[in-house]
């Protein structure tokens, strides 16, 4: 990986950085203050505002569940376009807590993240779509986010930065960098509403082994790599994968890419 991505020092923001300056393989570079990745936008604070203003953001693309939105809703300084999606609850309610209580130790949680991550190729359609949608129709500068900006949003970015050309090394340590951007532990014992994802009872959290809370919180490249090794088995390629899933022609799929990367 050739540059650390940008991470904005804000007070309330939650892993928020451009993904912008990665070399692509046609000798390009993903343009920088064009799309940005995020958690929660919620605890953004004024003077956050004022830092974000000057990126122009036009669009924002929430890939959370509804009840997640309501619990947290976005704060924005300008009236942006801000795009969410029913999720199928039946395949997003695997996220909660509950599901995440049933294992007693962190290997038995990093092995259920390993069979969870592929999962989010069938059940983020609808937002991936809309994204590489917002790219086409140059609705940018846009913010793409979840709750802690992790794991949803790092399969996104895992997608959107395949179309532009970026090789898998670079993808993966892209979403490494979670661990260096933003703690989550105390993000969310600061914020305490800010639950990554989890709203009902009491926060899971303070109740799981500390083992447990690592390898949830832990951006692990294994993650997004099962996640990326599942995709080339099943459609060949992120490419493949836009065009069998997301319904991205060749043509749409060359627009994206050239909407993403300078030379």
């Amino acid at each position: 990986m050739e540059k650390q991505s940008q991470t904005l020092d804000l007070v309330g923001g939650c892993n928020f950085r451009d993904l912008g300056g990665y070399r692509a393989a046609c000798g390009g570079t993903v343009r920088r203050g064009l799309i940005y990745r995020s958690g929660v936008l919620t605890y953004l604070t004024e003077a956050d505002h004022v830092a974000i203003a000057p990126l122009g953001i036009r669009t924002i693309i929430d890939l959370r569940r509804d009840d997640e939105i309501a619990a947290e809703p976005t704060r924005w300084p300008e009236p942006v376009r801000n795009l969410s999606w029913q999720l199928d609850e039946s395949i997003a309610s695997s996220q909660r807590g509950a599901a995440w209580e049933k294992v007693a130790t962190g290997p038995e949680l990093r092995a259920w993240l390993m069979g969870s991550y592929p999962t989010m190729q069938d059940w983020l359609v609808q937002p991936l779509r809309g994204l590489c949608d917002a790219l086409l129709d140059d609705q940018g500068p846009l913010v793409f986010h979840c709750a802690a900006g992790k794991d949803r949003t790092g399969f996104c970015a895992a997608v959107i930065l395949g179309l532009a050309g970026v090789d898998e090394d670079t993808i993966l340590a892209d979403y490494a960098l979670t661990d260096t951007a933003v703690d989550l532990y105390a993000f969310t014992r600061t914020h305490r509403a800010a639950r990554m994802g989890l709203t009902d009872g009491e926060h899971p959290f303070e109740k799981m082994a500390p083992d447990v809370r690592e390898a949830l919180m832990r951006a692990d490249p294994a993650y997004l790599k099962a996640a990326l090794d599942s995709v080339a088995e099943r459609h060949g390629s992120i490419a493949g994968y836009a065009q069998a899933a997301l319904g991205l022609d060749e043509a749409k799929i060359a627009a994206i890419r050239e909407r993403l990367v300078e030379p």
